[in-house]
């Protein structure tokens, strides 16, 4: 608390009285601004056009952040109190990768510095006001980054596999940012009174971020959705449980019919779109023909030709993004009935014991739990995993990614702080029956939390479901100490 006391007294509050000058507006579009540098770092890294350490990408996640914690700075701070047990387990956490950032691995510096300093100033800054303006807020950067995402990928991107990844080149990769854009949005719809025009273009979205991640065939993905759909929807009835049948017609009904509507106008029109640089290639050759003559062109040997991509023969085969094999096979999904052909074999229990179905994941995680020590495994490590016939360098389980980087005791901690924090949400969201987004963060929790047990999510930044996630704590982590004054809060402890 004293040292919460003295950053508000010496740094904050003097940041706050020089962001007070600054227009509202201004404000605004800076927030958005490095909402949107955030984004654009997730982006290139899903598309992993560049290969460089990650100092550099956490250094810009650092300054986008800062920026958009200053223009959300209130004029006047008060202190918070934490809620011990999560900080308990939260700061611990964060210690107990500090320690490990020293002793074993350099690289996990960043995790240490987004446990202990970046989120827990977030708390501090977005616990003093109404959080529900910036949740709104961070709702509409996420739309956006799905309607640039949803252009690029489709002008791009053409749906020429059973398993789709778009812009992203990971199939799960892409089903966790579309996990994250579907409860934002949903959220939106709910909270919005009327079926205006903003209700139908989020109605419009989410239709067609349900049909992408149809497409990608990420078991992962589209159980975080559902679970997310599935909890909030109940608690969604029983907060609107006077109007039950209206808020089922108008508000439940209309989202799993966009979803069922879009999936084979998405399936069919993503498949039928030239990629804009096929249509730029085709035209340059064309050109060439009319300039040189086409009895000078360079004739193609087919024994020698190398099958590059017109995108390839744009920007450079090496620079285009690397594809997984296994999560883009590249084979045609012959319209929405290759698309129901995978998910049926993806589904199918038949023949398979448990950790087949789960694509190994029991066997891996067996693997690595059996190398966790106290306080953190020497790097590299990487264990071969017999049912899959290869080495892992991630547990693709967050809790033991961190018990084997930074102890089990780490793991431990962090897993106790989800369990906590999700059993809270569900608290939270039930005694703020008026907030929609309190009822997001349960939702962004549950999401989360399915993503965060099948696959490892430590890294900041390259992962916007984490960020999301965490940021959203902050009306859960930080609460004022003392009432305030009626005229303080409006003037002082509001947020924008």
């Amino acid at each position: 608390m004293k040292l919460q006391k003295l950053l508000i007294q010496w740094i904050l509050n003097p940041l706050g009285s020089k962001m007070a000058a600054v227009p509202q507006k201004c404000r605004t579009v800076g927030f958005y601004l490095g909402g949107a540098g955030l984004f654009f770092i997730y982006f290139v890294h899903g598309m992993e056009f560049l290969n460089i350490r990650y100092f550099i990408p956490f250094f810009l996640g650092c300054l986008f952040m800062g920026l958009m914690l200053l223009c959300t700075l209130p004029k006047t701070l008060h202190p918070l109190r934490f809620s011990p047990v999560l900080s308990i387990c939260w700061f611990g956490a964060g210690f107990m990768i500090l320690q490990a950032a020293f002793r074993l691995n350099s690289d996990i510096f960043s995790d240490a510095l987004m446990f202990l300093v970046v989120y827990p100033l977030a708390w501090l800054i977005w616990g003093q006001g109404n959080f529900s303006k910036i949740a709104h807020m961070l709702c509409q950067l996420c739309r956006w980054a799905f309607v640039v995402f949803f252009v690029i990928s489709f002008l791009f991107f053409p749906i020429s596999s059973a398993q789709y990844s778009g812009l992203i080149y990971n199939v799960n990769g892409t089903a966790f940012f579309l996990s994250l854009v579907l409860v934002c949005l949903t959220a939106e719809l709910w909270q919005r009174e009327k079926m205006d025009a903003a209700f139908w273009r989020d109605l419009v979205l989410i239709g067609l971020a349900g049909a992408l991640m149809f497409c990608t065939n990420s078991r992962t993905g589209e159980l975080a959705v559902l679970c997310a759909w599935l909890f909030g929807g109940i608690l969604y009835l029983i907060k609107n449980k006077k109007n039950l049948g209206r808020t089922l017609v108008s508000r439940i009904l209309p989202i799993a019919a966009s979803v069922a509507i879009l999936i084979p106008v998405t399936v069919y029109a993503g498949a039928a779109i030239r990629p804009v640089s096929q249509t730029l290639a085709e035209a340059a050759y064309t050109t060439a023909e009319k300039i040189i003559g086409a009895e000078n062109m360079t004739k193609r040997d087919p024994k020698h030709d190398s099958g590059d991509s017109p995108a390839e023969k744009i920007i450079g085969a090496e620079n285009m993004p690397k594809r997984d094999p296994k999560h883009d096979s590249g084979d045609s999904p012959d319209g929405l009935s290759g698309f129901i052909h995978i998910t049926e074999i993806k589904g199918s229990t038949e023949h398979k014991g448990l950790d087949a179905y789960s694509t190994g994941r029991i066997s891996i995680w067996k693997v690595f739990a059996e190398h966790t020590k106290l306080f953190g495994t020497e790097p590299p490590f990487s264990y071969y995993v017999s049912i899959n016939d290869k080495y892992y360098p991630t547990a693709h389980n967050t809790p033991l990614e961190l018990a084997i980087n930074s102890g089990w005791i780490c793991g431990a901690l962090y897993f106790l702080f989800n369990i906590l924090a999700g059993l809270k949400s569900i608290r939270y969201a039930a005694a703020k029956r008026s907030d929609i987004y309190a009822l997001l963060l349960f939702m962004i929790t549950t999401a989360f939390g399915v993503c965060s047990m099948l696959t490892s999510l430590n890294t900041p930044y390259y992962y916007m479901i984490s960020m999301y996630y965490f940021l959203f704590q902050a009306p859960l982590m930080a609460a004022p100490a003392r009432r305030l004054p009626a005229e303080s809060t409006s003037e002082d402890g509001e947020i924008l």
